[in-house]
């Protein structure tokens, strides 16, 4: 299919969904001549499962975006950080920037702080985040399309990670009770040794061969500390840390 006129471009990219509002930096028939040749001939935004949009990088403009994503707050023509993303995300500096100055709201500078859309375009690869927005995880990505465009979406995570987070304490867990098997094995052995040893001692302080003293007793009463700590390590079954110093350790209490 070859496009002669500004006109039939302009149809033509706006049969597949695409919209541009006035002054966007868009060579309509190198678009569509570009979209027809690669066999792209509908975008179908819509049979997505996640919401998605197109966006002209140069101003943050949305040019088409499906059902999902106008249900968030996106429009045809509006920014995708203001529109869709509710200026929640872009910087103090920015905000305070369009409210100065409301005609810079398509200032290719301005954009939310995770944005990786220039990179995708420059790079001419895919950008993958994964983006924390309240209590929700969005695996966001931006895919360079064409010239300036790049096809914005997310699929939430949240879920993903919660079972990936349990299955690191799952692991950490497990480790942490096995090291703690071991060294408590380790441990028990001396101690009983030096138990006996102390029994000993009192029999021979008892039989008067040796004075009684405190330090005996301290001992004692150290030894079954010891035997204290080494059942509360394996009866372990929770992974808590605490601060100790510079770094962190694990609270048996």
């Amino acid at each position: 299919m070859e496009f002669k006129s500004l006109i039939d471009a302009k149809k033509y990219c706006e049969s597949i969904g695409l919209k541009s509002s006035n002054g966007d930096s868009i060579n309509y028939i190198d678009l569509a001549q570009w979209l027809s040749e690669n066999n792209h001939d509908k975008i179908i935004l819509d049979s997505l499962p996640h919401w998605a949009m197109l966006i002209d990088t140069t101003t943050r403009t949305i040019l088409a975006a499906n059902k999902l994503a106008q249900e968030l707050g996106s429009t045809i023509h509006g920014q995708c950080w203001d529109d869709f993303g509710h200026r929640e995300a872009i910087s103090d500096e920015n905000k305070n920037l369009i409210t100065i100055d409301p005609n810079r709201k398509r200032d290719n500078c301005i954009k939310c702080t995770f944005c990786e859309a220039d990179e995708a375009i420059s790079d001419k690869k895919n950008k993958v985040s994964d983006v924390e927005i309240g209590e929700q995880t969005w695996r966001t990505h931006w895919v360079p399309v064409y010239g300036s465009i790049v096809l914005h979406y997310a699929i939430d995570v949240t879920e993903e990670k919660k079972i990936e987070q349990l299955k690191l304490k799952h692991v950490e867990l497990e480790t942490a009770v096995q090291t703690a098997g071991t060294v408590c094995h380790e441990l028990s052995q001396p101690l009983q040794i030096i138990m006996s040893g102390i029994e000993l001692l009192k029999i021979d302080m008892q039989e008067g061969k040796i004075p009684d003293t405190e330090n005996s007793l301290r001992m004692e009463e150290q030894c079954a500390r010891m035997g204290v700590i080494i059942n509360k390590i394996l009866s372990l079954t929770e992974v808590k840390k605490k601060k100790y110093l510079s770094s962190e350790i694990i609270d048996i209490d």
